[in-house]
């Protein structure tokens, strides 16, 4: 499978938003998705219906329930979820190479605290592969689930209740890959990251264009560490639709995935400077998809 491999630490990015109207229509920045950098601040907007894209309620005429997934079991439905990327040859843990990632993942970093899913990244020395498969030394070992075995699927809203980390360091994000290890398309239903770069945003990237993304303001960033929020995808043969707690964040027309995806939620580290980083967790409450 190809690798989000948009972190190129650019210093410059196209970046762009026109938002249309209080709730916001926001229109795609123009230009490769890469590293966090500098972007216009994204105000979530004042809570009045946006016409084009209807959200809730989703459960109505035509619409089921596809996939829930609440975490509250003893331990990890194995039948569901796995522990690292599917296409990745070692076990029992993996990395993304095609990131320039410095984190190993484990199992023992998932776990699974009164109904809630914790992705725990710790500084604590590990043994893992390069990506030429020779012994490599990780000081950062963490968490991260795929929905590969057990959900594949097209077109649908997703839902996700998670409380993200901005510690130094860590890179959280939700996402969805394709099923067939293709990459791109990719579709960040939303990422975060902690110092040099604080950034959080959703984003993507379709195959054979240009992508798009939206970073939120300072201070909506903050607030989405504490307490639980809700993060959205709408995801038609028409469209992407974006949403936090309710509201709409971004749109796109074009270049829309028509394949079946899977879901990841993970932690990278991308930086072991300052002293302390590699060190918070991403808590996921319930992840939940319908369809038609």
């Amino acid at each position: 499978m190809g690798v989000k491999t948009r972190l190129a630490f650019a210093i410059t990015a196209l970046v762009a938003a026109l938002a249309v109207g209080a709730w916001g229509l926001l229109s795609p920045s123009q230009g490769t998705p890469r590293a966090p950098t500098a972007s216009v601040p994204v105000q979530f907007p004042s809570p009045r219906p946006n016409p084009n894209v209807t959200q809730l309620p989703v459960i109505g005429p035509g619409w089921h329930l596809a996939f829930a997934s609440s975490f509250a079991g003893p331990s990890l439905n194995s039948k569901v979820w796995t522990t690292c990327y599917p296409w990745a040859k070692t076990t029992p843990g993996c990395t993304n190479s095609g990131n320039s990632e410095l984190e190993w993942y484990l199992p023992s970093q998932v776990h699974l605290v009164h109904g809630v899913l914790n992705l725990v990244a710790t500084r604590k020395a590990v043994w893992g592969t390069s990506a030429k498969g020779r012994p490599k030394h990780y000081a950062c070992r963490s968490g991260m689930v795929t929905s590969f075995r057990g959900f594949n699927f097209k077109y649908g809203y997703v839902r996700i209740v998670a409380r993200l980390t901005l510690n130094p360091g860590l890179w959280s994000a939700l996402w969805l890959a394709a099923s067939n290890f293709e990459w791109p398309p990719e579709i960040d239903i939303v990422e975060s990251w902690g110092l040099p770069w604080i950034r959080t945003g959703v984003y993507f990237h379709p195959r054979g264009a240009r992508g798009a993304r939206i970073h939120l303001s300072p201070a909506d960033r903050a607030r989405l560490t504490t307490g639980w929020h809700t993060f959205s995808l709408r995801w038609t043969r028409r469209y992407l639709a974006w949403f936090i707690d309710g509201r709409s964040v971004l749109i796109v027309h074009k270049n829309i995935p028509h394949q079946r995806m899977y879901l990841i939620a993970n932690v990278a580290d991308y930086s072991l400077r300052p002293p302390g980083s590699c060190n918070g967790t991403l808590l996921v409450k319930s992840i939940r998809v319908w369809q038609r």
